[in-house]
Order: C-alpha cells, then structure tokens, then sequence
C-alpha cells in the first residue's frame, strides 16, 4: 500500500501460483504480502518522469508439495492485451547489464490502429470529435477505477474506428 491507501493485492494470502521453468512445473502458494507498490500519476508528474503504471507486490511463499520450501515472489501488473508468448534471456556484453536477464513479451495487438497528429487532423471534423468522445469514456473509465493513465502521447493511443473505441 502506497500513500494514498490504494491496495491491488487484497486477498492474494493463500493463492495458489503454477509456475513452469525448463518444462518442469512447481506449485507455490502465496503466504504473507511483504510489500506493494503502485505507480499512477497525473500528465504533469508523467512529463517529470515517465514511468507506465502498474502494481507490484512481492509475497513470501512455500512450495505446495513441500512446505519446507521457501521462497519470494514478485507479482506486477499492468495493463496491456493479451500475452501470447514470453522469452527469457540473458543481456549479451553491449546490454546495460551484461549477464543480467532480458525478457521479451509478445502481446496481441489490439484492433485498430496507432494515432498520430497527421492521421488525427486529416481526419474530418466529425470523425475527430468521434475520436475525443471516446478518448474522454476510455480516460473516465480508468480514473473512475482509480488508474491514472500515464504515456501520455497521442501515438500511444490506439483507435479502433469500426468498435468506435480507443
């Protein structure tokens, strides 16, 4: 939990976690939260640092079939489409780490397509008004779920005009 009482791991004691490394699955459940952190912020706040917003809690743990068997474990959410497939690598000499993990993630592209100022005002005036409307639902929505979208750059917004969403 963070200054202003927010918590994203409530009742999260007890969970059950699969894990699968090598092909070899194990079994954790989740046993005390040790901390949580959140990162949302005003467009203001973004501007002094950018960071994406997202939740993490770390959790000790024991494995299920050994209880004996301890461990942490880091949980971060954020919001983002589907994840279809995850690489874990090693950073070569030319990485900011050398040795240290590399994690690339393929997510499912959201229909629709990037915004941009060029494709926004070609754009006749109905169909950017259409644009702002549903921008303005999209954005209410998360402030009323207690998310403050970051990245705020119209290339980072996503416009499917035939489901008239952002």
């Amino acid at each position: 939990m963070d200054d202003n009482g927010k918590e994203f791991f409530v009742g999260w004691e007890s969970k059950v976690i699969s894990l699968h490394s090598d092909n070899i699955p194990s079994t954790w459940v989740l046993d005390e939260k040790l901390a949580e952190l959140y990162h949302q912020h005003t467009a203001y706040e973004h501007h002094l640092r950018p960071r994406v917003a997202a939740a993490y809690g770390t959790f000790s743990c024991h494995e299920l079939s050994d209880s004996s068997s301890k461990g942490i474990i880091k949980a971060f959410m954020h919001s983002a489409p589907k994840l279809l497939h995850v690489k874990k690598d090693e950073q070569d000499h030319t990485g900011p780490v050398p040795g240290g993990l590399l994690h690339y993630l393929l997510i499912q592209r959201p229909p629709g397509k990037y915004l941009n100022q060029e494709i926004f005002w070609s754009m006749d005036g109905q169909n950017r008004n259409t644009v702002r409307n549903a921008f303005k639902r999209a954005w209410l929505n998360c402030v009323s779920a207690g998310f403050k979208p970051a990245m705020s750059a119209i290339e980072n917004l996503i416009w499917d005009a035939e489901k008239g969403n952002m």
